[in-house]
């Protein structure tokens, strides 16, 4: 089937109150997994996937694959671009063919934000593709950047302003979530995003979703896409470790290392997308 815009799966997940599996790839194993994993549950998924790792595959490689294989699915799926930078992420997205871009403006002052937001919004929508915006700063969870202050979470009245101005169809949101690996039990204001939820009128998204407790209460809450990238590169490395503990490498192929990190990542895969009710809803 057709790539899917992602506002046609946040419109489903909020009207049956789910949130969409946003999966991030840094590695064909992991791409593989989560899409297995995907069609086992009969969920929609949204494959992400950053610049950095964009350039690392290359463009020319990562995009005709990804777009043939996602068209061969069962399910709905869309490609999108995970914290683009700039205009120029965003066109390198829209001309490989995704269906989906995310505009992080989130270290920019809010003017600049919504100005940059806003001409991403412009640009997408006259071809179909959806656009994520986001407002608010979030950490690193090993707390490398200190610790989450309110200064770094969304403003609810700045948020349903932001929406306004830019039309976005998702805005990621800081409620005490982070990127990566928690180091210690993260605060996670649900009163905030119930707060937000109510000022935006748009579905909110959660990044940094490896290890964020609440997560029920969050779906209940308004979040309808999360982003999970922490838990694959931790699969990924504990099963090749573990063929590399149990077997001399000198007589592995690389298929025999990589064929545990597919089934890993499947598994993880499979275990968030019925953290996040998005199982059997194709």
């Amino acid at each position: 089937m057709p790539l899917v815009n992602m506002k046609e799966m946040l419109h489903d997940a909020q009207l049956h109150n789910y949130a969409v599996p946003s999966f991030n790839v840094s590695t064909l194993e992991t791409f593989k997994g989560i899409v297995q994993a995907a069609e086992a549950e009969r969920s929609p998924l949204i494959v992400a996937i950053t610049p950095k790792f964009l350039r690392y595959f290359g463009v020319e490689y990562f995009c005709p694959m990804a777009v043939n294989v996602l068209r061969g699915t069962t399910i709905p799926a869309a490609l999108h671009l995970d914290h683009g930078k700039s205009i120029a992420d965003v066109m390198t997205a829209l001309r490989g063919g995704f269906s989906s871009v995310m505009i992080d403006g989130s270290a920019r002052s809010f003017e600049d934000n919504v100005a940059l937001t806003k001409r991403v919004v412009e640009m997408a929508e006259p071809i179909s593709v959806s656009v994520e915006g986001e407002l608010g700063k979030l950490i690193l969870a090993d707390g490398s950047m200190g610790d989450n202050t309110l200064d770094n979470m969304t403003d609810p009245v700045k948020a349903g302003e932001f929406a306004r101005l830019t039309g976005v169809d998702a805005l990621a949101v800081s409620v005490g979530n982070a990127h990566g690996v928690y180091a210690k039990e993260p605060h996670i204001d649900v009163d905030r995003l119930v707060d937000i939820c109510g000022k935006t009128e748009v579905p909110l998204v959660l990044h940094g979703g490896s290890g964020t407790p609440k997560i029920p209460e969050l779906i209940d809450g308004g979040i309808r896409k999360i982003n999970i990238n922490a838990d694959f590169q931790i699969a990924f490395r504990t099963a090749i470790s573990g063929v590399l503990q149990l077997h001399p490498c000198e007589n592995l192929y690389s298929d025999d290392l990589l064929m545990g990190a597919i089934e890993s990542i499947r598994e993880v895969a499979v275990a968030r997308i019925r953290d996040f009710r998005s199982a059997n809803r194709v």
